[in-house]
């Protein structure tokens, strides 16, 4: 959850989180992307969505996968940005901030510790 406010882009020196990503005025979705930016909101809402669910008791679920699938939302929409500006993806792992690869390390984490039990 903490990994949303934490830079997802680092460009120049410039830091983007996903919460200005998204709600940001010079977000780097909010005027281009329309209502598809909204997905990446996937991150956070799994997140406590998953931590719910394991305090009820029910590990098991769609809901565990959300998280997954909006950093990889957000991955694919960043790289097909990269690809028509021409930045090539070894490049464009390099713009990756530490709060992108955290979330997507944590998702990942959720989906094997709920694989196990």
């Amino acid at each position: 959850i903490g990994s949303f406010f934490l830079p997802y882009l680092s460009i120049q020196g410039y830091n983007m989180n996903g919460f200005r990503m998204v709600f940001g005025s010079e977000g780097y979705l909010s005027h281009t992307k329309g209502n598809l930016m909204f997905l990446i909101l996937l991150i956070p809402i799994g997140a406590i969505a998953a931590l719910i669910n394991s305090f009820s008791g029910n590990e098991k679920g769609i809901v565990n996968w959300l998280p997954l699938i909006g950093v990889i939302y957000l991955g694919f929409r960043v790289y097909m940005d990269a690809n028509g500006l021409g930045i090539g993806f070894g490049e464009l792992l390099g713009y990756f901030g530490y709060g992108f690869w955290i979330s997507l390390a944590a998702s990942v984490l959720l989906l094997i510790n709920n694989a196990r039990s």
